[in-house]
């Protein structure tokens, strides 16, 4: 087989046949062989040349098709390098294929893969030759759909292939400044197209002709002129399409574009008309007094996407043109209820589309009668009568039938009918329960009475239900629509409906019979607790009665039910702390402050918790005590939460003491995890608070590291690196790790002001009495137990200490600087986290402590050049963008010193920084780093062009005035070198335009680095996304504007969006 890999010898096409029939038959015992074969012949650059002998000589079509990837990708990928004459050869012979394969409808339905294979290098060609030459490859086209049907059904095929590559993908396959070259020019050619796709529509009777054709049309309505859009014929042909069984859905879809074009307002009277014909069609098509849910399991895919099509259609035809319809109510009215009856289907894409119509409707219902009461949207009144109130109800009423699951809710149900713990993000359902909230929020705020109604009629439904009847898929989203209008209702209003509903639910818990079912009314009723902490606080009795009963529900074992009544009892804790902490009345009764009695029998109610659902009690717990305003009874409920966990912790010190051995026994070892892990938590909420305790444990902490320390370094020296697999040595290991991250975790949260007795904490004097010993254990652990923390712990100090901590860098520098670099440079996989955490350390070392990092011989110097190179380099995300924010930051201080050091450093370090920030660029795994790397290039090219520096870079310089030509001529010939397929004039482009461009924004620098991307990306055939930091940011940006325009309506954010009363103390 490998004989075919020589190029020495004519190819033989007998033997490539053999080949791909041994790799399509799985029972070939050469099939594994025959891939690695096809695979390299298919990467080696001369191959191409052969693609001529395979397409005519081979008698099997896949190795035909073969072939034809070879040649394609060669018109991809080595276009621009190989010689005219070729490109001349290459083209002609496509052409001709194309024109021979099309030369009859008998021929294209023999050999359609081919054909279409041919019509998409024919279109890879022009992209290529486009404007230099055939610039009237469109005209063509359209005289060669005229010649026969054949001819025409093809080149509506290539015409449809060249639309969605030049207007629709463009973004990502043609550079930005060619992409706007050759849709402007082709927009000129599309009336063109238009004409010959108008002919075809009334003379040819070929269903997949007509099909393409009408595609084609939708395509590119965007770009032709109005008459043409807005023409009566065009809407009479496609409404004629609509009623016949194979073009309905494509002739709706391409309805659709013209209905919803943005000039569509200014011609009302089509748009009224065409509405009108197309529904007097589907009132004798669509039935929407049917099931649609119980039938929509035995529909066939075409019907479902027909149904998917008239969703899409209706809901955007709606909406765009409101005020229009509206004109004529009973006629809009038709159309909203056809979208009602389609509300009503199954499947979740058509839910969405027809929810974010509701959400406008709703929006425009609210707009209207805000309007109507002069700004303010009158609550309890009842609205009057109007043409859309029973729409209005049935609205709501679907709404709370199929309201998503919110993001809070922990339990679900699965495919198989069990209660399971929710482990995964629904991202679409949430974005759906959003909308639904929104609709259902808009339409309560007009008139709370209609859903009122419903809300008690279903409630009163569970409450009838026995307990063997299914109840889960009609309780839950009702309880969830009830959750999601908090906000809303007036506090009388709010009052009934929640102690209605609470009541009902504790009813429930104590009806149903099963442990699933338990936990499903658990989970509604601890969702609704969350929702409405305004009325929790304003009812203490119903605040300790589920508080009480979220405690019981931490007991109960079942999947996602302890979860969730952890977060709810933290959410509690967050938004009703301040009626926790003081003393309460109750049926005339005076109490103590509730959270007192929860810190006695804090042991009871976790009892039944994992570590990981402690962690959130003691959180909540914790944040329940800083609503204690004064200084020195909130020190004193933050000791008598401690308590148990210091009893627990002295325990095990005094067995130790008395026997040594009892520190490693398994228990003492879980114990003492454990309690440092929840000082943890504590300290990350009460902060300053967390002064005491920390200080009258520090030096048991600083202990109990140095004892561990040096019983994990025996084991290794021991038995090995094995021995960090062993349960009692990674316990130590996790230990150690915690007494790290207490102190830094006080470091993060410390305040500088006075504690409850008035005394202030000296961080610096903290951080020298814990110093030597963190930096003791790293310099003398073993490789493989050199801790991440610590460095972690590190770049914590110096930001926080700033100049303060400059005192520790030469020790610190001596332990852990040098060690780390070693370890990193011989094996960054095996210690990525150690790499991680390097880099922030040496992030911030250059930003505050920069005189100290390059304080070293050169040799040390470039050490760490070359490992934070190495790192952005790395596969790892986290890895390589930490490294070239380090990088940045590095540049940047260098930049800002004094010449006796940055020229040297420019010398030793700027071409060969440059020269490797292009290979990351490069590097189709760091795309997502775009940006990053765009930013240091910048600052790279800006220190080169800005004669910053005074001495040569290279050899070939003979003053430093050169450095500027010569090192872009370095760089652009490193880079052709790289990539020998890319033509040296697009590699000169690209390093001149980065050169010449130092001045311009950030963003237009990234766009030069994208369109060079994008040409390597057509060269290498290479698959990644250039706008992948745009999208995130714009994502970004919409959810904080959506999030803004939410906060203006009441309810409309959700309590887990909302700042709680613990954000503001």
């Amino acid at each position: 087989m490998e004989a075919i890999l020589d190029f020495s010898q004519p190819f033989n096409t007998a033997l490539l046949d053999e080949i791909i029939s041994a790799f399509y038959n799985v029972r070939d015992p050469q099939q594994q062989k025959a891939g690695q074969v096809l695979y390299a012949l298919k990467e080696d650059n001369r191959s191409w040349a052969a693609a001529d002998k395979i397409i005519e000589n081979c008698k099997d079509p896949r190795s035909i098709f073969f072939g034809l990837i070879l040649l394609e990708e060669m018109v991809q990928q080595r276009w621009t390098v190989i010689p005219p004459e070729q490109r001349e050869s290459v083209k002609n012979y496509t052409l001709s294929k194309v024109m021979s394969y099309s030369s009859s409808m008998e021929s294209i339905q023999n050999n359609e893969d081919l054909l279409h294979k041919w019509d998409i290098i024919l279109v890879e060609i022009f992209k290529k030759e486009w404007p230099q030459n055939w610039t009237s490859f469109v005209h063509d086209l359209v005289t060669s759909a005229l010649e026969s049907e054949s001819r025409c059904r093809n080149s509506i095929f290539i015409l449809k292939i060249v639309v969605e590559d030049v207007f629709q993908f463009s973004d990502t396959t043609l550079t930005s400044q060619f992409s706007s070259q050759i849709q402007t020019a082709l927009k000129n050619d599309m009336l063109e197209v238009y004409n010959l796709c108008t002919q075809v529509l009334v003379n040819t009777q070929v269903v997949s002709l007509l099909l393409d054709t009408i595609d084609i049309i939708r395509l590119i309505i965007k770009y032709l002129p109005d008459e043409c859009v807005f023409s009566y014929e065009l809407v009479d042909v496609l409404l004629k399409f609509i009623t016949l069984d194979p073009f309905r859905t494509a002739a709706m879809a391409c309805l659709h574009e013209i209905l919803c074009h943005p000039s569509s307002s200014r011609f009302p009277s089509l748009v009224s008309q065409s509405l009108r014909r197309f529904l007097d069609y589907m009132k004798g098509y669509v039935n929407i007094e049917m099931d649609l849910k119980a039938l929509w399991p035995t529909l066939p895919g075409e019907l479902t996407d027909f149904i998917n099509e008239l969703t899409l259609f209706l809901t955007s035809v709606c909406r765009q043109h409101r005020e229009l319809l509206e004109a004529n109510a009973e006629f809009y009215v038709q159309l909203c209820e056809y979208i009602l009856f389609l509300t009503r289907c199954p499947d979740r894409e058509v839910l969405k589309l027809c929810m974010d119509f509701w959400k406008t409707w709703a929006h425009s219902i609210y707009d209207r009668f805000k309007k109507n009461a002069n700004g303010v949207v009158p609550r309890n009144v009842d609205q009057p009568e109007g043409p859309y109130t029973g729409l209005t109800q049935q609205v709501i009423d679907i709404t709370v039938q199929r309201m998503s699951r919110p993001e809070e809710v922990m339990v679900m149900e699965n495919e198989d009918g069990e209660v399971v713990r929710v482990e995964t993000k629904d991202t679409d359902g949430i974005a759906l329960y959003k909308t639904m909230k929104e609709c259902l929020v808009m339409l309560v705020s007009v008139d709370y009475t209609i859903t009122e109604a419903i809300f008690m009629n279903y409630l009163d439904i569970q409450m009838q239900l026995s307990a063997q009847e299914p109840f889960r898929n009609s309780l839950q989203p009702l309880i969830w629509s009830i959750g999601s209008i908090s906000g809303v209702l007036s506090e009388a209003d709010e009052r009934r409906l929640l102690m209605t509903t609470i009541l009902d639910l504790l009813r429930l818990v104590q009806m149903k019979e099963t442990k699933d079912d338990k936990a499903v009314v658990a989970g509604c009723l601890m969702y609704v607790i969350q929702q409405y902490p305004r009325f929790l606080k304003q009812h203490f009795k119903f605040l300790k009665t589920v508080i009480m009963k979220n405690f019981e529900f931490m007991h109960e074992k079942h999947p996602g039910v302890q979860d969730m009544a952890c977060d709810t009892f933290k959410m509690i804790a967050k938004n009703c702390g301040s009626q926790l902490v003081v003393p309460q009345r109750v049926d005339g009764v005076e109490y103590p402050p509730f959270i007192q009695d929860i810190i006695v029998k804090m042991g009871a109610y976790m009892e039944a918790l994992s570590p990981q659902q402690k962690d959130v009690f003691y959180e909540a717990v914790a944040s329940v005590t800083k609503f204690e305003r004064n200084e020195e009874r909130r020190v004193v409920l933050v000791q008598n939460m401690m308590y148990s966990l210091n009893e627990a912790l002295k325990a095990v010190i005094k067995a130790g003491l008395e026997d040594g051995a009892a520190f490693h026994t398994s228990e003492a070892l879980q114990t003492v995890r454990n309690v440092l892990r929840y000082n943890r938590v504590v300290c990350a909420v009460v902060g300053n608070d967390f002064t005491s305790q920390l200080v009258g444990y520090f030096q048991d902490f600083v202990d109990l590291f140095v004892l561990y320390a040096q019983t994990v370094v025996a084991a290794v020296r021991e038995k090995g690196e094995v021995a960090t697999g062993y349960q009692q040595t990674r316990q130590e290991i996790i230990i150690k790790r915690e007494v790290i991250r207490i102190v830094q975790t006080f470091l993060e949260t410390y305040k500088q002001r006075g504690d409850a007795s008035g005394s202030i904490v000296d961080l610096k004097q903290l951080c020298g009495k814990f110093l030597p010993v963190l930096l003791k254990d790293f310099s003398e652990a073993p490789d493989c137990v050199k801790e991440p923390a610590t460095l972690q712990f590190l770049a914590v100090m110096i930001e926080k200490l700033r100049e303060g901590c400059q005192e520790f860098i030469p020790d610190l520098l001596n332990s852990v600087y040098l060690s780390s670099l070693s370890l990193i440079t011989v094996d960054r996989l095996k210690y990525s986290e150690l790499c991680l955490s390097f880099f922030k350390m040496m992030e911030n070392l250059s930003r505050f402590a920069f005189q100290f990092v390059f304080d070293f011989s050169e040799d040390k110097q470039k050490m760490l050049v070359d490992s934070i190179i190495w790192g952005y380099m790395d596969t790892e995300r986290r890895i390589y963008e930490c490294s070239l924010d380090t990088m940045i930051t590095i540049v940047n201080s260098v930049r800002a010193s004094n010449d006796a050091f940055k020229q040297p450093f420019y010398h030793s370090f700027l071409v060969y920084i440059m020269t490797h920030t292009l290979d990351c660029l490069t590097d189709k795994m760091h795309i997502p780093a775009l940006a990053q790397i765009t930013a240091l290039l910048k600052i790279l090219f800006s220190i080169l062009m800005s004669q910053e520096v005074t001495q040569p870079l290279l050899p070939s310089c003979s003053s430093s005035f050169q450095n500027g030509v010569e090192v872009c001529h370095y760089l652009a010939d490193y880079l052709i070198q790289k990539f020998p397929t890319c033509a040296p004039d697009v590699v000169n482009g690209y390093v001149l335009a980065l050169s010449s461009s130092v001045n311009k924004t950030e963003n237009e620098f990234k766009v030069i680095n994208r369109d060079f991307l994008i040409q390597l990306k057509a060269v290498t055939n290479a698959n990644y996304d250039l706008f992948a930091d745009e999208k995130e940011r714009k994502k970004q940006e919409e959810a904080a504007a959506d999030l803004e325009r939410r906060k203006q309506i009441p309810g409309l954010v959700s309590a887990n969006e909302m700042p709680t009363d613990f954000d503001e103390l």
